[in-house]
């Protein structure tokens, strides 16, 4: 691992652990074991390591759990979309464990909520990130519909969104219980009961 690639990870510990505003450049340079003038190398501040890391967030959950999923069946697609879903939450919890202790999932989400708060433009680049995310489900759904799978009085876009929310609002009700092993199961449960709903 380089220098940047370390100062990177560890500093996204220690942002799960303690916020943004908590975090000095300080407990970054200490942590990674450099000078802050061997920091200021790689990065111009803690705010553009920041961007940084909340950038990666959301393209690296996007391709984590979309990256060439197949669109042609609503059932395919729903079924390799939960099982990415299971592994991205097990891989979440690994990189909640920081220094042998969990931290709580809703870190996550403390990291997204701070860059909406203080990082230029991430506004946008979220509901990029949220636009694909219908589109995508809108194609499926459309798909599904036109091959005979699927038969519903609601829109395309009305089942997508009710599939995303699914994820979205389980997850985040789900995390802030303490309850983050139990979210993979409660989606499935919920998704595969909407798709028989649906489904011809």
């Amino acid at each position: 691992m380089d220098t940047r690639e370390l100062i990177i990870n560890e500093s996204y510990k220690l942002f799960l652990l303690k916020g943004y505003k908590e975090v000095s450049l300080k407990d970054i340079v200490e942590k990674v074991g450099l000078t802050k003038g061997a920091f200021y190398h790689h990065f111009k501040s803690k705010d553009q390591l920041f961007l940084e890391i909340a950038d990666g967030l959301l393209v690296e959950s996007q391709n984590k759990i979309y990256h060439s999923l197949p669109t042609d069946s609503l059932k395919v697609f729903l079924n390799l979309y939960l099982e990415r879903v299971v592994a991205y939450v097990d891989y979440f919890k690994s990189i909640l464990i920081v220094d042998g202790e969990s931290t709580q999932g809703i870190a996550f989400f403390n990291i997204m909520f701070d860059a909406l708060k203080l990082v230029p433009g991430f506004d946008k680049k979220m509901r990029d990130v949220h636009s694909f995310e219908r589109e995508l489900w809108c194609k499926v759904v459309s798909n599904a519909r036109k091959n005979g799978e699927i038969s519903s009085n609601m829109s395309d876009m009305q089942i997508a969104r009710l599939f995303i929310s699914i994820t979205d609002g389980i997850g985040l009700h789900m995390i802030l219980e303490g309850r983050m092993d139990d979210v993979p199961a409660e989606i499935f449960s919920l998704m595969v009961g909407l798709y028989n709903h649906i489904k011809s």
